[in-house]
């Protein structure tokens, strides 16, 4: 199965938005806000659970529609 346009699902999109926001903030408050920096052992699962859960709760797009490839229809014919 395939995308039926090569743009980024609005999900991914979202999701990458996420990342780059929690990135940001973390960066931000280490910088100038907070005494001690949050480490990546703290960074990386906060990137891991907003990119999860934004992927999760962003609805699809109308224009995020899956089309079935010729080799997937071909293979599903097959085992029915």
């Amino acid at each position: 199965m395939r995308m039926e346009k090569p743009t980024p699902a609005q999900k991914v999109t979202a999701a990458t938005i996420a990342a780059a926001i929690v990135q940001l903030t973390v960066g931000i408050a280490n910088t100038y806000i907070l005494e001690i920096d949050i480490p990546s052992t703290i960074e990386t699962p906060l990137t891991i659970l907003a990119v999860f859960f934004t992927g999760y709760l962003v609805p699809p797009a109308r224009r995020d529609r899956v089309v079935e490839s010729k080799v997937n229809a071909d293979t599903k014919q097959n085992n029915t």
